[in-house]
């Protein structure tokens, strides 16, 4: 069995893609679909901030001094760069208004944490959510996980700190991303047989129509033929063994190719098939866990 999994910070869900061989009906293989989550900080000091303009001493700030801190886990590899972009509403793209890091102290590292000092960030931009934070891997060099910052008020006078949080996922990205996996015997959830097996595949979230395309699928070595291919989920807080949402081939659809090895045709979900709404929009927020799973039959 396949698994996919996303994390979140309450209540996460799990769905999985299945794969059916004859020895182990609980699952072979297994990949957890762990995507892109995390949370950018914006800190802002009145007491350090700039004075409001000379041409107006009474009025608001230009800009501010702040500091901005990113956490983010699940990426596909090593930041290569960080950017606060703007002026751009959610859903829409902005110039680089502030580069944050190129390259980035993350290198072979799935996770990134990083915070940077002093950043100038104009206040309108701050006002009206019209910015947001974009964090680039190498794999997804038009971005990887956006967070758009929300609405933070901002004293003019009086000294004392403003924060503000903007979650990072891929669904608030603009432009295609492509993920790769691995599944194995290990990340499979109940009773198998450990399986030297191994099946890796990739996915393809396109923004643009909230679909997904699952290709590149090659099975390896499994203990007997391939049978069935499924997305499963959801599991709440923890990985489980969940119900199928969606067929990729096997009984009913598509057939699987019947080998202990084998390259699986592509196949793309969209909103409009059955027992999948809003499967892109979970899957690509990291609140909920989903798997890919290869099984086997009795």
């Amino acid at each position: 069995m396949l698994r996919l999994q996303l994390s979140c910070a309450t209540r996460p869900q799990i769905f999985l893609i299945d794969f059916r061989i004859r020895r182990n009906p609980a699952g072979e293989l297994r990949a957890n679909l762990v995507m892109p989550n995390g949370t950018a900080t914006i800190t802002y000091d009145t007491a350090v901030a700039p004075m409001p303009s000379t041409f107006n001493p009474f009025g608001p700030r230009l800009s501010v001094s702040a500091s901005i801190s990113i956490t983010v886990t699940g990426l596909t590899g090593s930041v290569t760069a960080a950017h606060l972009h703007g002026p751009a509403f959610f859903g829409s793209t902005g110039g680089v208004l502030v580069p944050l890091c190129s390259p980035c102290a993350s290198a072979g590292s799935s996770g990134y944490t990083q915070t940077f000092l002093n950043v100038s960030i104009p206040t309108a931009l701050l006002s009206n959510t019209a910015s947001y934070i974009n964090v680039h891997t190498a794999s997804n060099p038009n971005g990887e996980a956006r967070g758009q910052l929300a609405t933070v008020v901002f004293p003019t006078t009086a000294a004392g700190v403003n924060v503000g949080d903007a979650a990072l996922n891929v669904l608030q990205e603009t432009t295609a991303m492509t993920f790769a996996f691995n599944a194995n015997s290990l990340q499979n959830v109940g009773a198998n047989t450990q399986s030297l097996a191994t099946a890796t595949f990739s996915l393809t979230f396109n923004p643009a129509t909230s679909s997904f395309t699952i290709s590149n699928i090659v099975v390896q070595n499994l203990q007997s033929p391939l049978t069935a291919m499924h997305i499963h989920g959801p599991c709440i807080g923890a990985p489980c063994n969940a119900d199928v949402v969606y067929m990729i081939c096997g009984p009913g659809g598509n057939p699987c190719p019947s080998a202990t090895s084998a390259t699986v045709n592509m196949s793309t979900v969209t909103a409009a098939d059955a027992g999948t709404f809003g499967l892109y929009q979970n899957i690509t927020s990291g609140m909920g866990l989903y798997y890919v799973n290869i099984h086997t039959i009795k």
